[in-house]
């Protein structure tokens, strides 16, 4: 852990942020936006958008690990923000989750990545590094903070090895929609037989009943995390498009702000609804 740290600190050969960006999005509605960029040593870039109530100061930031593929291309460099996913959960739902104590960073993948981004990647130690380069890239714009990893559907393969890759540099770590089983997806992408209980920080779990997606189905998940917190998330509205995609109950459509608040309630205090929504 203390070589990733040492090695994070000199990863940063450039920290460049943007500014502020007012854009229609709605997924940022009352958001204040900036890209932060970290310039790693093979010369690639790790990007992230930071989102923030305007004049708020938390402590908590949430680096976001969207789902397949994972890769946002982020960009502003004619001063237009520009970037894919914004239909996927984390990325349509952070407004949700952002607040006077918490806000979020969703993390691009490296920029010579942007045609991979794979499991390989995401299970290695350069990812780690590269990661921690944009987390001290964030900790120089924003000062101390306290970071939690949150990833949703193959954004878990991210954030189940960062925790323990990054171990006491994290608070915790969150994983929705999580890969996991015997499944042939899992089993692709390194899952299966995968150990939760090995890393020492704290967990969360989140997981629709009725997720019907082949990848992250909610029976495997609960029995292959033990005795590790889980919240159940009950019921949709208005659920549109195929079983592994953002607008079902594998996105938690309908159910956004109610598991965003849930989820910002752990990072904050460690506290674990037993379930979110209803019939």
């Amino acid at each position: 852990m203390k070589g990733i740290t040492r090695v994070a600190a000199l990863l940063i050969l450039i920290v460049a942020t943007g500014p502020v960006l007012a854009q229609p999005d709605p997924t940022a509605a009352g958001l204040e936006e900036r890209v932060i960029t970290a310039t790693l040593p093979r010369g690639a870039e790790i990007r992230g958008l930071l989102s923030r109530r305007p004049g708020a100061m938390p402590e908590h930031v949430a680096l976001l690990f969207v789902g397949s593929p994972g890769i946002l291309r982020l960009d502003n460099d004619d001063g237009q923000l520009r970037w894919r996913m914004k239909g996927n959960f984390l990325a349509r739902a952070r407004r949700h989750l952002n607040d006077d104590r918490v806000m979020t960073v969703m993390v691009d993948c490296p920029t010579d990545e942007w045609d991979g981004c794979d499991s390989l990647y995401r299970r290695s130690s350069l990812h780690a590094e590269d990661v921690a380069a944009l987390m001290a890239a964030v900790t120089a714009v924003l000062g101390p903070v306290r970071f939690t990893v949150v990833g949703t559907s193959f954004g878990t393969v991210s954030s189940a090895h960062l925790v323990r890759l990054l171990g006491n540099r994290l608070r915790g770590a969150v994983h929705t929609s999580t890969f996991a089983g015997p499944n042939r997806y899992a089993w692709e992408a390194g899952m299966t037989g995968f150990d939760w209980s090995k890393s020492p920080t704290p967990q969360l779990f989140i997981q629709h009943r009725d997720d019907a997606c082949p990848t992250t189905p909610y029976r495997d998940l609960a029995s292959a995390i033990g005795d590790l917190p889980l919240i159940t998330v009950i019921g949709t509205k208005d659920a549109d498009g195929p079983d592994c995609e953002a607008y079902s109950a594998h996105g938690f459509r309908g159910r956004e702000r109610e598991v965003m608040r849930a989820l910002a309630a752990w990072i904050v205090s460690g506290e674990v609804a037993a379930a979110v929504g209803g019939p």
